[in-house]
């Protein structure tokens, strides 16, 4: 019976832990996604026109990116999904990207050819 209780206490504690620590990567399904550190963020690239900043909140698979310094046109957030981003906000649904492993660099590109390139600021 000893074995029994084990067994589901670590069925109890993986269940109480980090979501993906016990289940699937994020490579093995589109509703797991890399993790993204949240904080100041700066933008450049030609998809933005200048270097600019934001700040970035992350929940799940989802960042949203507000407190811009510029008033231009740019992205309300981003859907995770692995490493890949895909922008969200008028004018940046068609651009996407790539985060790197450590969640704290995104390189990408829209359908127009213009770059783009975002990083966490330390």
């Amino acid at each position: 019976m000893s074995h029994l209780r084990i067994s589901f206490a670590g069925l109890f504690a993986c269940s109480m832990m980090v979501i993906g620590a016990c289940g699937p990567t994020p490579s093995d399904g589109d509703d797991n996604c890399n993790e993204m550190v949240p904080g100041p963020w700066g933008a450049s690239g030609s998809a933005f026109g200048m270097e600019m900043t934001t700040t970035t909140a992350v929940s799940g698979c989802e960042a949203t990116f507000s407190n811009w310094d510029m008033a231009m046109s740019v992205p309300e957030g981003a859907t995770i999904s692995g490493a890949d981003i895909t922008f969200t906000g008028a004018g940046w649904d068609d651009c996407t990207g790539t985060l790197s492993d450590d969640g704290m660099s995104i390189t990408g590109e829209c359908s127009d050819g213009s770059a783009l390139t975002m990083a966490m600021q330390e």
